[in-house]
């Protein structure tokens, strides 16, 4: 979310064009409302929350690279290496690091049924793994993010019907499975917003 609302200034305050802005995601989507993620359970669906829209994707002064996190940077050359091997050129470099999630080193922590609350991906194994009349259980909760109470009362509301997908998806969020979810607390990670002088 950081690195995306970076670009939109840089690229709001850039009137003459002087700055190509190359953003380097670790998701394979762009940036979305991560702080909104309990209404995905609710039954909005992933393009409801997504930052970018039509005029940020086609923006010829914009690249943005999904699926490609930060493994190397070379400050001395200026370059950034991604996962795949790619070496990036940059006159200058934003970290817009964004968190991981924060799993307390207690045992079970790895079992099945076990799962963070951060991505949408997240939340797609939580509802896939709920089962109906079992209870979950929801550990942590910062100030910053929706807290445990949100989270667990989005799992328990019925979703709004529509004729879409999302919609009937969200209705497996009423069902709790043996589950246990955790929330995000700032972890460095590689991943970030590159800008770049045009020639």
């Amino acid at each position: 979310m950081t690195g995306h609302r970076l670009v939109e200034h840089l690229r709001a305050h850039d009137r003459h064009g002087a700055w190509r802005a190359v953003v380097l995601a670790e998701e394979p989507r762009p940036a979305y409302n991560r702080v909104a993620l309990s209404s995905y359970l609710e039954g909005r669906s992933a393009a409801d929350l997504t930052l970018a829209d039509r005029a940020f994707l086609t923006d010829p002064l914009v690249e943005l690279r999904t699926a490609a996190p930060v493994t190397g940077i070379d400050r001395r050359a200026r370059t950034v290496t991604t996962a795949d091997g790619t070496v990036t050129r940059y006159d200058a470099l934003v970290l817009a690091t964004g968190s991981r999630p924060f799993v307390p080193p207690v045992p079970g922590r790895d079992l099945p049924g076990c799962f963070v609350y951060r991505t949408f991906d997240d939340l797609d194994a939580l509802r896939e793994a709920a089962r109906e009349g079992l209870p979950g259980v929801v550990v942590g909760g910062g100030p910053a993010r929706p807290g445990g109470r949100q989270r667990a009362a989005a799992a328990r509301r019925p979703p709004p019907r529509r004729g879409t997908r999302a919609a009937s998806d969200a209705g497996a969020a009423r069902r709790r499975g043996s589950t246990c979810a955790h929330p995000a607390r700032h972890r460095s990670r590689t991943a970030g917003a590159l800008r770049h002088r045009r020639p």
